[in-house]
């Protein structure tokens, strides 16, 4: 690749990982750009957020895990993939994260978000009491479903009748 830019790998970076429709070419260029340093923590937190390639999104993540802000990290959490999700709440700094962005875990749509955030929670709080709580307070269709399923796993007999309930 770099031979055939001449060795301008600075210009074509952009371009290249931006637009290009192979994402072979895509993936190369990125990961040349983060050996060269050419990928600043913007962009790497655009490509995570954004990208179309779930390859890019996951890769970009986990390189902004490395040394991550709080905000970083909170956009990492936020992110609509997967993923990056997941990745960004294992590699998280428990300093970093918060209660309240573990209980938002605790109900996310992923199966496997909310069984890392278990993992996470269950050693601060009762994670069965706090999807008893979110089960309890109006939720959406949604929570309500997360809070169902974390009970089934968490939960015990007692939770039969809020199963039953909803």
């Amino acid at each position: 690749v770099e031979s055939f830019l001449g060795g301008d790998l600075e210009s074509a970076f952009e371009d290249l990982v931006s637009s290009s429709g192979r994402w072979r070419v895509r993936r190369r260029f990125l990961e040349l750009g983060l050996e060269r340093g050419l990928v600043d923590a913007e962009r790497l937190l655009e490509f995570a957020l954004r990208d179309s390639d779930q390859w890019i999104r996951v890769r970009s993540g986990r390189e902004l895990m490395g040394s991550p802000s709080p905000e970083v990290l909170g956009a990492l959490l936020a992110s609509p993939s997967v993923d990056v999700r997941r990745d960004a709440l294992v590699a998280a700094p428990g300093e970093l994260l918060s209660d309240e962005a573990l209980r938002a875990l605790l109900v996310d749509r992923s199966p496997r978000v909310r069984e890392e955030a278990v993992a996470r929670a269950s050693k601060r709080w009762s994670v069965a009491e706090t999807y008893r709580a979110a089960a309890s307070s109006d939720p959406t269709p949604q929570v309500l479903a997360a809070c169902l399923d974390g009970l089934a796993r968490v939960g015990d007999a007692t939770d039969l009748d809020l199963a039953i309930e909803a």
